[in-house]
């Protein structure tokens, strides 16, 4: 995360979105339907941050912990699987450089 985006979540602009979407969404997880609690809280996660501070409404979504936690992980997985993949490809191309003994490699 960068000092701009840490800085934006404590702005006063955040806060008011993130109200609004707390309230759209009855104060609920959208995911699995819990309220927040001490122990779960609820937090309002961006699909994307192409438009840190101007947000529309659906990229923006209220999770409890557990499911942002569970979404982070999952897409934390994907990208680490898609760079072993892309690296694997690479160091398959400086080997044996003819392309269909590389995909044959990966089929298998």
């Amino acid at each position: 995360m960068t000092a701009a985006y840490l800085d934006y979540l404590e702005s006063k602009e955040w806060w008011d979105v993130r109200k609004r979407m707390l309230q759209r969404a009855g104060y609920r997880c959208e995911r699995c339907g819990c309220c927040g609690s001490s122990n779960n809280a609820l937090d309002v996660h961006h699909q994307t941050y192409v438009n840190l501070g101007n947000e529309p409404d659906d990229d923006l979504e209220v999770l409890c912990r557990t499911c942002h936690r569970n979404d982070h992980a999952l897409r934390n997985w994907r990208l680490r699987e898609r760079e072993q993949f892309g690296q694997a490809r690479l160091f398959d191309r400086w080997d044996d450089p003819d392309p269909p003994t590389i995909a044959k490699k990966h089929a298998a």
